[in-house]
């Protein structure tokens, strides 16, 4: 593990808006950096950064709910969240990197998702992964496809592979709710023609 560090207190717009006696706990992450990080090269940059201790959850959302009202309510009067997204990306550096989307592609595919999905979908999304984040981000489909302008979200599942409880919420909450274009996908085993 290498000694060097990176501390970065302020990525969090919302956690600026508390009092002094309002503010929840908070907890220091720790964990090696994602960027650059393969199955052969783990020994990747320590990083470090400070979140409330309830952060991603249900209890989260609640007591944040009028500051992420707020902020869903001024993305969808924003004529372009791709320039939003770009101007997010280094404020944001710590924690994509502590959840596995701080590398070029995922920064990349967020780009396309903006610039193919409506906005109004984009904000559903939004909202209703932030509601209970940590239990929610697991069940979104493996795979966004697109061409054009059109896209669907898919998730492959082998043979024998069922979906988890997690999914089987994101495929009800996006059919039934707000009709987001998805299906399911299972893997069978080549037959030999020859």
């Amino acid at each position: 593990m290498r000694a060097e560090t990176h501390f970065n207190l302020g990525w969090h717009p919302l956690l600026i808006s508390y009092s002094r006696s309002q503010r929840p706990k908070m907890r220091i992450c720790m964990r090696q950096s994602t960027k650059n990080w393969t199955t052969t090269k783990r020994n990747t940059l320590l990083i470090q950064f400070l979140l409330p201790e309830d952060f991603g959850t249900r209890d989260y959302f609640k007591r944040q709910s009028k500051a992420f009202n707020n902020l869903l309510e001024n993305l969808g009067k924003t004529e372009e969240l791709r320039i939003i997204f770009d101007k997010l990306l280094q404020p944001s550096t710590s924690l994509r990197d502590y959840l596995w989307v701080n590398d070029n592609e995922a920064i990349e595919l967020g780009r396309i998702a903006l610039r193919i999905i409506p906005k109004f979908l984009v904000l559903k999304c939004i909202c209703w992964t932030l509601r209970d984040f940590w239990n929610r981000q697991s069940g979104w489909p493996d795979l966004f496809i697109f061409k054009n302008n059109e896209f669907r979200f898919v998730e492959v599942k082998t043979p024998n592979d069922e979906l988890s409880l997690e999914q089987m919420k994101w495929f009800k909450w996006a059919i039934e709710e707000v009709h987001i274009p998805c299906e399911l996908v299972r893997l069978q085993r080549a037959t030999n023609t020859i």
